[in-house]
């Protein structure tokens, strides 16, 4: 672990956890030097299955190994199980990751059972943010086919997800009162549910507010600019997260720096076929600089020329449009704004 905090590590994942106490004392081990490093706990036994809550509260996310917990649980409990932890990773907003014979079958063979299709299906359908693959691609025989599959088998699940039902019972479970954060989240999520935006930009620092965003399950994918490569690495846990490393200084102007990264991310999003013309995007951004969180919710719409990119700016339905033009020239994003 002292290794650990003088290299570029951004994730431990600690087994053998038996409640929330593990945790702090892994933490206190790692120290300052790597308060940046994320934890988490594997949950591989009856115990740690016992005490969910607490390990979750305690750490930064969940690792469900179904096949010690096989050992451990009634089989015909193992799927209650799965459900039941990863809607309580969702509702907090943890990312969860199932691991242990998910395409098992492709060790040897360059397609899987259909009884697995349904298994990766379902996992997705119930929110898990990540699959692990271990023997299937470190010692199985097809192990590009592997991750092939367990793409497709992803990207179709995603579809069957009822987004707006999901999104409601959501935010109807955060109770109490809301901070700005969360309350900007929702209005967001919202907002692009109802202008059928294809694309979520985060202008994030720390990645806190896309994986709040993440929490809330858009449609859309979400992705993340950040000058961070931590927060980018991390946030790439989180469902429905695409992380974009932004090196450029900042600008004197903190305006014109929200424009240029706003223009990298949509000509990124345009080269990775992520939106074509007019196709409806919404910026989170901080309304000045050192806001501490994202508090500006903005709805764009994309156009795009060989020399130029044009961007419609609409706060609402009822709002007056203005134009805004962003210049990049040679791949390269040089935006300016132009009210």
């Amino acid at each position: 672990l002292r290794f650990v905090c003088f290299r570029l590590f951004s994730l431990v994942f600690a087994s053998g956890v038996r409640s929330a106490r593990n945790i702090r004392e892994l933490r206190s081990v790692l120290g300052d030097k790597g308060k940046h490093i994320k934890i988490i706990a594997k949950v591989d036994s009856k115990i740690a299955l016992s005490r969910v809550p607490e390990i979750m509260s305690a750490s930064d996310g969940l690792l469900l190994s179904r096949a010690d917990l096989g050992t451990q649980i009634p089989i015909e409990k193992l799927f209650i199980t799965q459900k039941s932890v990863l809607g309580q990773c969702h509702k907090v907003g943890k990312p969860v990751i199932i691991a242990s014979n998910v395409l098992e079958s492709m060790r040897f063979n360059p397609f899987p059972t259909r009884a697995e299709c349904f298994d990766l299906a379902n996992a997705v359908i119930d929110g898990v943010d990540c699959i692990m693959l271990s023997s299937e691609v470190a010692i199985g025989l097809y192990p590009i086919e592997t991750v092939s599959i367990c793409y497709i088998l992803c990207r179709e699940a995603e579809k069957m997800v009822w987004y707006r039902d999901l999104f409601e019972d959501l935010v109807h479970e955060t109770q109490g009162e809301l901070d700005a954060s969360h309350s900007i989240a929702i209005t967001t999520v919202e907002r692009a549910r109802r202008t059928k935006a294809t694309l979520i930009i985060a202008l994030t620092t720390s990645g806190r507010s896309a994986a709040l965003l993440s929490k809330f399950r858009p449609r859309c994918p979400i992705l993340a600019v950040t000058r961070c490569e931590r927060a980018a690495r991390w946030v790439n846990l989180h469902r429905g997260v695409l992380p974009l490393l932004y090196s450029a200084d900042c600008a004197e102007n903190y305006a014109n720096d929200v424009d240029a990264r706003v223009g990298f991310a949509l000509t990124s999003a345009k080269k990775s076929d992520l939106i074509s013309d007019g196709d409806p995007i919404v910026i989170v951004s901080a309304w000045k600089d050192g806001g501490g969180f994202t508090n500006n919710v903005r709805v764009v719409y994309s156009f795009f020329e060989a020399d130029r990119m044009d961007c419609l700016f609409r706060a609402d339905q009822n709002s007056s449009r203005k134009n805004t033009t962003l210049q990049s020239k040679q791949g390269k994003s040089d935006p300016r704004t132009i009210l």
